[in-house]
């Protein structure tokens, strides 16, 4: 069984908010619904009474968790698929039973879910991400060590994140790149590292910022859901 602060963590993961932020005052939409679905989580998959759910979630009164659960079960009972996709993944990484080997806490939350679902393709390591900090220009980049050549997946990872752009009309499609590509560098003392695998998503020099903040909002999601195909398909033909 999963403990309160693997399912915490887990939270965490899948959805975007640090853990503590989960645990903090912090009450934006998206913290508030990480909060709310944590403590959901937590009381469906524990034996774990409201004020132990509470202690775990910054030392939360009882009657706070109780009413936290009564608001997002509406939308749980709706079966609306972006729910049902959360609850889901959350459930799938708190059955690991531990908090990832590859989240040191220093993760962007933004990129989070992407790196977790990376993660979950066999053969693949990640070992640093960003989320524009080294650019300056709102870039999104994953580095990863893959067990192979080519990923025989990088074609219909590309194809199927390029039909899902397409048929979302909030995409600015001339606004961005997408790159997955091999690469090697030099290290300090002049040795040849490598390969390892960049998978980069580039703003265009001339996009203005407030696009390249909402496509980057748009995309992660899209590139998650492309990846997650990827990542099943993968664990069937490995079974």
């Amino acid at each position: 069984m999963p403990t309160l602060e693997h399912i915490r963590q887990a939270t965490s993961n899948v959805m975007g908010p640090s853990v503590e932020d989960i645990i903090g005052q912090d009450r934006d939409r998206f913290t508030l619904q990480a909060r709310r679905l944590a403590a959901f989580m937590m009381r469906q998959l524990t034996d774990a009474e409201y004020e132990e759910i509470g202690d775990a979630l910054g030392g939360r009164k009882g009657p706070a968790i109780a009413k936290a659960i009564a608001t997002i079960q509406p939308a749980i009972q709706k079966n609306s698929d972006d729910i049902q996709d959360l609850v889901s993944a959350i459930i799938r990484v708190a059955a690991l039973d531990v908090i990832p080997w590859w989240d040191d806490g220093n993760i962007d939350p933004a990129i989070r879910p992407l790196i977790s679902v990376l993660n979950r393709i066999p053969g693949i390591e990640t070992f640093e991400s960003c989320e524009g900090h080294t650019t300056g220009r709102d870039t999104l980049v994953v580095w990863f060590q893959y067990d192979g050549d080519v990923p025989p997946w990088e074609r219909q990872f590309l194809q199927d994140f390029q039909r899902r752009v397409e048929e979302d009309d909030r995409v600015c499609l001339g606004c961005f790149s997408v790159r997955l590509r091999r690469e090697y560098h030099w290290d300090c003392v002049h040795d040849l590292k490598g390969p390892y695998w960049e998978l980069l998503v580039m703003p265009r020099r001339d996009s203005p910022p407030e696009e390249v903040r909402t496509n980057n909002d748009i995309i992660l999601p899209i590139l998650v859901e492309s990846l997650e195909v990827i990542a099943q398909e993968q664990h069937s033909a490995n079974a």
